[in-house]
C-alpha cells in the first residue's frame, strides 16, 4: 500500500475529481503566508513601540514643564534691597523665646494636653507637638517683631546709642 502525497496528482478520495497542489504553488498560499508573517512581526513589535512613543512623549511634557520653571525663574526680578537692614535688639530673641514658651504653656494646661507621665494617655509624642509649638511660635512673633520694629524709627535711634 502506497501514500499518497500531496503532491500527487491524483485524488484524494475515490469518486473526487479534484487535484492537490502545494500550498506555495499558488499566489495565494504565498501572499497568506507573507502576510502572516508580516503579522507575526507587527504583534511582537507593537509593545516596544507604544513604550518608545509613550516614553517620548513623556520626555517631551518634562521638557516643557522644565522650560516653562526655566522662564519662570529667569524672569523673576532681582529682590530689592532696602538701604539699610535693621538689626533687633539683643533682648528680643530671648524674650520672643520666653513668651513662646509661656503662650504654649497656656495652650497645653488649656487644651488638657497629657504632658506629665501621670497623667492618663501620656505619650512621648506631645512633647515633640509641644516643641514644634514653641518654635512655630517663636519664629512667628519674631517675624511680626521685625516687621514692628522697622516701622520704628524712634526705636533704631535707641538701639545705635546703646550699641555704642
Amino acid at each position: 500500500m502506497r501514500l499518497k502525497l500531496w503532491s500527487d496528482k491524483t485524488p484524494a478520495h475515490a469518486g473526487v475529481n479534484s487535484t492537490r497542489t502545494g500550498f506555495f504553488d499558488t499566489t495565494f498560499g504565498i501572499v497568506s503566508v507573507v502576510a502572516e508573517a508580516f503579522a507575526g512581526v507587527l504583534s511582537l513589535t507593537g509593545i516596544p513601540v507604544a513604550l518608545f512613543f509613550g516614553k517620548l512623549f513623556l520626555a517631551a511634557i518634562l521638557a516643557g514643564v522644565v522650560c516653562g520653571v526655566v522662564l519662570r525663574l529667569r524672569r523673576r526680578r532681582p529682590a530689592v534691597r532696602t538701604e539699610t537692614t535693621y538689626r533687633l535688639p539683643l533682648w528680643s530673641s530671648p524674650g520672643l523665646l520666653a513668651l513662646s514658651v509661656v503662650e504654649v504653656a497656656f495652650l497645653v494646661e488649656a487644651t488638657k494636653l497629657p504632658v506629665r507621665t501621670d497623667q492618663p494617655d501620656f505619650s512621648q509624642t506631645n512633647w515633640l507637638l509641644v516643641l514644634l509649638a514653641v518654635g512655630v511660635a517663636y519664629f512667628l512673633q519674631r517675624a511680626w517683631f521685625r516687621r514692628w520694629f522697622a516701622r520704628q524709627p524712634s526705636l533704631h535711634a535707641q538701639a545705635q546709642q546703646n550699641k555704642h
